[in-house]
C-alpha cells in the first residue's frame, strides 16, 4: 500500500509503510508529520495513521499553520487521486477522471447495446445477447453519473458511478468468459463433424 506524506516544505512524498517508519525513526519525520493512504478519509498525523509506532518515538505535535493549504498529489493533467477530506471538491476530482472520457464511453456503451440487439436477432445470440445490452446501459449510466457528480461533487452519485463500473467489469469477465467457452465448443463442434 502507498503512503503519502508532507516533508517541511509541505511536498508531498509517496513510499510505503516500512519507509515511513525507518524515516520516523531516523528522525527526517516527527509523530506530527501528516500521512495519508487510500484507506483514511483525511491527512492524519502519523502518531494517529499507525498507532503501533510507538512510545519511544512519540514527540510532540506540531499544529499545521492553517494559513498554508496542504496540497493535494497529483496524477497526470492534474487530477487528484483522492480527497483529502472527503469534501466535494476531491469527489469532483475523482468524477473528472471519468467524465474526460465520457464520450468514448457513452460511444462504447451504444455500440455495445447495438451489438446486444444484433445478437439478440440470432438463435444462438439470444442467449447471451443481453449482456452487451446490459454493458451498454451501465456505460451510459456511468457516463450520465460522472457529468453530475463533477457538477455537484454529490458522494452518492460518485458512489453510485463506481459500483456501476464495478458491475461493469464483473459483466464484461462473464462475457469474456462465456464467449471463450462458445469459441472453444464451437472450435471442437467443427473439428468432430466430418466434412463431406
Amino acid at each position: 500500500m502507498h503512503w503519502y506524506y508532507l516533508d517541511a516544505q509541505r511536498q508531498q512524498n509517496q513510499t510505503d509503510e516500512d519507509s515511513l517508519r525507518q524515516l520516523l525513526r531516523d528522525g527526517s519525520i516527527e509523530n506530527g508529520t501528516l500521512v495519508w493512504n487510500e484507506t483514511l478519509t483525511e491527512w492524519l498525523p502519523i502518531s494517529k495513521a499507525l498507532p503501533s509506532v510507538g512510545p519511544e518515538t512519540d514527540g510532540p505535535i506540531k499544529p499545521r499553520d492553517a494559513s498554508s493549504p496542504i496540497p493535494s498529489p497529483s496524477l497526470p493533467g492534474g487530477a487528484a487521486p483522492f480527497p483529502l477530506t472527503g469534501s466535494a471538491a476531491g469527489v469532483r476530482a475523482f468524477a473528472s477522471i471519468l467524465s474526460a472520457n465520457s464520450g468514448w464511453t457513452r460511444f462504447l456503451g451504444g455500440s455495445l447495446l447495438l451489438l446486444g440487439i444484433l445478437l439478440c436477432l440470432t438463435v444462438a445470440g439470444a442467449l447471451i445477447g443481453w449482456l452487451p445490452i446490459w454493458q451498454g446501459r451501465l456505460l451510459l449510466r456511468i457516463a450520465r453519473l460522472a457529468g453530475e457528480v463533477q457538477g455537484s461533487g454529490s458522494a452518492i452519485g460518485f458512489t453510485e458511478a463506481m459500483e456501476s463500473v464495478s458491475a461493469f467489469l464483473k459483466l464484461s469477465a462473464i462475457t469474456f468468459l462465456l464467449l471463450t467457452l462458445l469459441f472453444l465448443f464451437g472450435g471442437a463442434a467443427a473439428f468432430a463433424l466430418p466434412l463431406r
